[in-house]
Formats: structure tokens, sequence, C-alpha cells
């Protein structure tokens, strides 16, 4: 959440684990950003990104989700 967003996003529900991480890709598939989970919440920057739609995937090492994300 939000979900528009300007800057930042805020994902939660999250956790830590070795092979956990968050990518955030293009439509076309390029990742554009990708961070270890440290906690059960995460925040990303995404400020610097061009308006659009992304796609937000959380691998927890069994299995994945993803959302769209709309930036304004």
């Amino acid at each position: 959440s939000p979900n528009p967003a300007k800057n930042q996003v805020s994902v939660s529900g999250l956790s830590a684990g070795a092979a956990n991480y968050i990518e955030l890709t293009e439509l076309s598939g390029r990742s554009i950003l990708k961070k270890k989970v440290t906690g059960s919440n995460e925040t990303i920057n995404i400020s610097a990104y061009s308006s659009g739609i992304y796609i937000l995937r959380y691998f927890d090492g069994n299995k994945i989700q993803q959302q769209k994300v709309v930036k304004e």
C-alpha cells in the first residue's frame, strides 16, 4: 500500500529468510529492484521510477506471490 503510489510502497505480511526477497519488475519482465526481506514489513522507494504499472513479487523460498503496483 498505497496503490497507486507516488514515492514509496509498503509491503506487509512477509517472512524473513535466507532465500526470501521482493522484486520489482517492469511489465516487460525486466527486474529493476531486488531486495532481501529482513522483517515482516518492507518499504520500497519508487520515487525514481517513471509513472506506470509495475509488478511486485515476493519470493519466500517455496512460492511466489505477486501484485500489480501503479506508480503515479
